[in-house]
């Protein structure tokens, strides 16, 4: 999680300073924050993985059943990654969310950026490379800001509710 909570496989975190930046300006001009992470919505313990998606398609074609999230040790763990997207999607749907800030290179987040499914460090890009969560936010129109153009995105993400707008 980019603001700092210890969720990754390796008990860490991806701490961004920039996105920490953005979230305090946000809050301070009176704006609301909504923080998911599908992973820890899936229900699965903590630490486990590391965990990539095989086969083509990305976290598209997971949702659609034609790809797997898998764990380097072999197991499947496709159905909980589901399920914390759409829990994740329960969430943002509920407060109305309408800009997300997903972790690049995540089987959950990755936006145009995802492991290869080998395990060796590689990554794939493309418009087939996003993370589960993300593919779901896309397919219910959410945009999408990553980490890497967050400072870009200021201006946009200051003029039009962040996180979650009442209706």
């Amino acid at each position: 999680m980019l603001l700092g909570s210890h969720c990754t496989y390796r008990q860490s975190h991806h701490l961004d300073r920039n996105v920490m930046d953005v979230v305090a300006a946000l809050l301070e001009s009176g704006k609301q924050v909504l923080i998911v992470c599908p992973e820890l919505l899936s229900g699965m313990q903590r630490p486990n993985g590391p965990f990539e998606i095989v086969g083509k398609g990305g976290g598209e074609a997971v949702l659609r059943g034609t790809a797997s999230v898998i764990s380097k040790d072999g197991r499947n763990y496709s159905d909980q990654f589901k399920f914390g997207a759409v829990n994740g999607m329960i969430a943002v749907s509920r407060f109305n969310a309408s800009t997300a800030i997903p972790r690049q290179g995540s089987p959950s987040c990755g936006f145009g950026v995802i492991a290869d499914g080998s395990f060796s460090d590689t990554s794939v890009t493309g418009p087939d490379a996003d993370g589960v969560f993300t593919a779901l936010l896309k397919r219910e129109g959410v945009a999408i800001v990553t980490d890497g153009n967050i400072q870009a995105s200021l201006p946009y993400l200051t003029v039009r509710t962040f996180g979650y707008e009442e209706r």
